[in-house]
């Protein structure tokens, strides 16, 4: 990490700091003026970055992503262990480039995405879509990324993709669903008792989409040909 002075960026670093882990894209930090800060103004402040960093017990070096909601789900993930809990899903490293360059390598329209899930076993994604300049990241609507040809808005958001994940079939179809995979019944339990979901109501939530799915087709068709 370096730490440049914006009045002089030409003079380059001012210090530079080697940190033991990576840093997860959207961390922040905070600046203090010239002023000697206080023994009790550093440990309030350590306080609240600590309590921030531990959110669902996760520790700075174990932060998956800026987003708690994606975070929780990390941290379940790593407590079951090796199992799948919903068929075809599998958390992947945060913000890491899913194939979509394949798509089209224009920046705007890779700049569009934050993959962040293996969807499929056949190696689909979901990725989040920056359809605008908000701040909370689990607001935003949910693409399904296909390995063969299928580029779509799948959930308005992050909590309505977890809904989908409890079907437990990774075409999100609960009449294709043979068996239940070995976590399926704690992810359930987990679903419920973080976030107070259920398995969704799949007509209502298909109509929710149409609004989302339309904006995205417009603003994906000026860089891809969609089906």
């Amino acid at each position: 990490m370096v730490v440049l002075d914006a009045d002089d960026l030409a003079a380059g670093p001012v210090a530079t700091v080697q940190l033991p882990a990576r840093v997860p894209f959207g961390f922040h930090g905070n600046w203090l003026d010239d002023r000697r800060p206080t023994h009790d103004s550093l440990a309030s402040t350590g306080e609240r970055l600590s309590r921030q960093l531990r959110h669902g017990g996760i520790e700075l070096s174990d932060v998956y992503s800026p987003i708690p909601e994606l975070n929780l789900l990390k941290e379940f993930e790593n407590r079951i262990g090796r199992v799948w809990y919903s068929d075809g899903f599998e958390l992947r490293e945060y913000g890491v480039n899913a194939g979509l360059h394949t798509w089209s390598e224009d920046p705007e329209f890779l700049d569009g995405f934050i993959p962040f899930a293996l969807a499929t076993r056949s190696g689909s994604h979901y990725a989040l879509w920056r359809c605008d300049d908000r701040t909370d990241l689990a607001t935003l609507p949910v693409v399904f990324v296909g390995d063969e040809g299928d580029l779509y808005i799948v959930a308005r958001n992050l909590l309505e993709l977890f809904q989908l994940l409890a079907i437990d079939n990774e075409t999100l179809n609960p009449d294709l669903v043979e068996q239940h995979t070995e976590g399926h019944q704690e992810y359930l339990t987990w679903l419920n008792e973080t976030f107070g979901l259920r398995p969704p109501d799949l007509d209502a939530l298909r109509a929710g989409l149409k609004e989302p799915y339309e904006q995205f087709e417009t603003w994906a068709s000026r860089f891809v040909e969609l089906d």
